[in-house]
């Protein structure tokens, strides 16, 4: 989608010119204001398994695997944490500036985000919107996990259940015809879309740090091309 990814996938997610009607794109709530959510455990493992018999099995036994040092899910009370100027705050602002002044847009996010800083570090309920609420349902509202045809994941573990993990998971891919990829990394991240804090109209997806997806997904890959090697020797 960059223009430098897998040319397949830049061909499907390319917009025709005669259905682009040029407008710019309406990014408002979209946000990356938290910190960089740090393993309590050991690591933040990112797991992609495409095409599983029943990937649901292998799901559950993996967050078994990582649950038994506590909750593995990497958003959690102890994990969230803010700082002014948040570190994403210059993507914010080309992400919302919707043609006008980058320096508007910039002075804009830097003051509301000053605000909601204020707010969190104060902890008490200002003006309708209660702090401690909104934290407790990004931990609810994050999705952490997508699950189709191909499972994507990111959980917090220790560092002994990392290699269970792999193991696990390796012993049941060369059973069976699915490929997966993993990447391990010390931190995830986590992006925000909000469309309103009073109504709990908020959603937060969650990505292995350091390119976490990318690098699954490039695992992935790479044992996808060593397997259909191997099918035609």
């Amino acid at each position: 989608m960059r223009g430098r990814g897998d040319l397949e996938l830049i061909a499907i997610a390319a917009i025709a010119d005669l259905l682009d009607d040029a407008a710019p794109v309406d990014l408002a709530g979209l946000s990356c204001r938290w910190d960089a959510l740090r393993s309590k455990r050991g690591k933040m493992v990112t797991l992609i398994i495409h095409g599983a018999a029943d990937p649901g099995e292998i799901y559950a036994t993996v967050m078994r695997l990582a649950a038994q040092d506590g909750d593995p899910q990497p958003v959690r009370l102890d994990t969230l944490n803010t700082r002014w100027p948040p570190k994403g705050f210059m993507l914010e602002a080309r992400a919302c500036r919707r043609g006008g002044w980058l320096a508007v847009s910039v002075l804009r996010v830097l003051g509301k985000t000053l605000l909601a800083w204020f707010i969190f570090a104060r902890g008490r309920p200002t003006g309708g919107f209660d702090p401690q609420r909104y934290r407790r349902e990004v931990v609810t509202n994050t999705d952490f996990c997508k699950h189709d045809e191909t499972i994507c994941f990111v959980i917090d573990c220790a560092l002994d259940r990392v290699d269970s993990i792999r193991a696990y998971v390796d012993q049941c891919a060369s059973g069976h015809t699915f490929r997966y990829g993993m990447d391990v990394s010390d931190t995830a991240l986590m992006t925000c879309l909000v469309t309103s804090t009073a109504d709990s109209l908020h959603v937060h997806f969650v990505d292995g740090g350091g390119g976490g997806y990318t690098n699954a997904a490039r695992s992935l890959k790479a044992a996808g091309r060593v397997a259909q090697a191997a099918g035609s020797a």
